[in-house]
């Protein structure tokens, strides 16, 4: 298994900085502090698929762009490590009445500034594929999950071409 990298250069993160000059989101986890890897992810997205298709950045609630006439929320995850197939993405349920055509799954190295397109699933099919965690429940690694939580494995997400 192979993902889509790309290495973030400094003009973008200088665009995701300035793409949200929101503060916290309401029920933001972490108080405000992924909104510029969220919005890294959302630059790679775009980079990577305006080169091949038509991309209108349209952020709303329920989508962050259109891609194709498909409605897309990209979803960014951050750790210090390169992505392996096994890991798996976590998913907020307070996120899950987003109306879109697509989930993107993005993973964001914050030691190396490399964004790994990993993956996509429709809705409908995450929910099917995904495990439920309680807000509190022992994870599969280390410490307990913050809040009620989906997690998928990227192994099972549908891959990007190069």
């Amino acid at each position: 298994m192979t993902f889509v990298a790309m290495n973030m250069t400094c003009e973008q993160i200088e665009r995701a900085s300035s793409l949200y000059s929101f503060g916290a989101l309401k029920n933001s986890v972490t108080n405000g502090e992924g909104n510029v890897v969220g919005a890294l992810g959302e630059i790679a997205v775009f980079d990577y698929f305006s080169k091949r298709a038509k991309v209108v950045f349209d952020s709303t609630r329920d989508f962050d762009m259109i891609i194709n006439g498909f409605k897309v929320d990209v979803k960014t995850s951050r750790s210090n490590f390169d992505p392996l197939s096994s890991y798996h993405f976590l998913f907020f349920d307070v996120n899950t009445t987003q109306n879109c055509d697509f989930y993107f799954f993005v993973h964001y190295n914050v030691t190396t500034n490399v964004a790994y397109l990993v993956g996509y699933l429709k809705p409908s099919r995450f929910y099917e594929l995904a495990t439920f965690h309680r807000k509190g429940e022992k994870k599969h690694t280390v410490g307990n999950f913050l809040e009620d939580t989906f997690s998928v494995c990227y192994d099972k997400l549908n891959q990007f071409k190069k």
